[in-house]
């Protein structure tokens, strides 16, 4: 696989910590406390709201496109119009910033926070539906494949969809800040570690683990590879999770990854939106 630069723009005037994509729309959100909307594959900002007043830790569009759903630092989830991106539902609950949310069905998700609970919610309910603490610490990662809800804090918990616990695994230093899910396998960053693991979800054992030379903020999957953004550094594993490229793509940390067609799109700490081509 090989990955070249297309385009990158400065917009934001912070840090960019999500990125979404649905149809041609990408949604970024960032530590200016605003979301933007852009036009792919040309990069083409087309709005730009502030829609919370801390950081915007995640985004997700919703209903193809016409809806985002935005976490931020300050413990609030909002549903806004992609149109205009104006409010129109509201979730409060959480005392502390949300790391991550993610839908178990159309109507329901999950998100995980640093009150150290994970919640369950459904869309047009503005009260959570349960919530648990699992004493893990902070919960910095969540996802959800099939009838399994993995989360991470100073351990990994799965979790059955009544949020039950399946399984807990504590053999970390430093805890876990990602989670990603592709093909019934979960791939589980443990942070200031250095480390990948990837396990089999449905029977929730470990198959491999890799030592990285930076900790990893964010996963995608394009063409049966994976693709890590470690550190400042891009680093693609082959579809046998060996190394198969790593380059320098950004001048500071990397957040957020997302794959749209042949495309890759990275956000950083140096406020750069990249779009890459994949050949």
């Amino acid at each position: 696989m090989e990955i070249k630069l297309e385009k990158e723009i400065s917009y934001h005037k912070d840090g960019i910590l999500s990125c979404d994509i649905k149809n041609s729309i990408l949604a970024t959100g960032s530590e200016d406390d605003t979301v933007v909307l852009w036009q792919l594959p040309s990069l083409a900002p087309i709005r730009q709201a502030k829609i919370h007043e801390n950081n915007v830790k995640k985004v997700l569009l919703l209903k193809d496109g016409q809806e985002i759903l935005t976490a931020s630092g300050d413990g609030e989830l909002k549903i806004s119009s992609v149109s205009d991106l104006s409010p129109k539902e509201v979730f409060s609950g959480h005392d502390s910033g949300i790391n991550e949310v993610c839908f178990l069905s159309e109507n329901e998700f999950i998100t995980v926070s640093d009150d150290a609970t994970a919640r369950l919610w459904k869309i047009g309910s503005k009260k959570f539906i349960k919530a648990i603490k699992p004493g893990i610490g902070d919960i910095k990662a969540c996802a959800v494949s099939a009838d399994k809800i993995a989360i991470g804090g100073s351990c990994l918990v799965f979790l059955d969809s009544n949020l039950s616990t399946l399984k807990k695994h504590d053999e970390y230093i430093y805890g876990i800040n990602k989670i990603k899910v592709n093909s019934g396998l979960a791939f589980i960053s443990a942070s200031m570690e250095k480390t990948l693991e990837i396990w089999d979800i449905s029977k929730m054992s470990i198959l491999k683990k890799i030592r990285n030379s930076s900790w990893i903020n964010d996963i995608c999957f394009c063409k049966g590879k994976t693709i890590l953004a470690m550190g400042e550094s891009i680093k693609v594993l082959s579809e046998n999770f060996e190394t198969e490229s790593e380059f320098e793509a950004h001048s500071d940390e990397i957040y957020s990854l997302a794959v749209y067609e042949d495309f890759l799109v990275s956000g950083a700490n140096d406020k750069l939106l990249k779009i890459w081509k994949i050949n």
